[in-house]
């Protein structure tokens, strides 16, 4: 996976750190996309692999801030943590420490 490296410190980064300083857990702060497909749903494989040949373009996804305010390639990254599929039925926000 090709990754582009953020900008400098933009308003996201100012948003990212902001939200840490306010949450209860720093690992509170995050988001996700529920994703429906029409006609045949691809493989959970299939979706991962077009996920991750285009994730790469979104930095704030793949790298972490560090103290510095700064991004850096998250090293944790790993896109079966993040493409999962979910059991038919209302979805329950938890954070993520959960």
């Amino acid at each position: 996976m090709s990754l582009h490296r953020p900008a400098d410190p933009d308003l996201l980064t100012h948003t990212f750190v902001a939200m840490e300083q306010v949450a209860a857990d720093p690992s509170d702060v995050y988001f996700g996309v529920l994703l429906r497909c029409g006609g045949v749903a691809p493989s959970l494989g299939e979706l991962r692999a077009q996920v991750s040949s285009r994730v790469g373009l979104v930095p704030a996804l793949t790298h972490r801030l560090t103290a510095e305010v700064d991004w850096e390639p998250d090293p944790q990254f790993d896109i079966e943590n993040h493409v999962r599929m979910l059991t038919a039925g209302p979805v329950e926000v938890a954070p993520i420490r959960e």
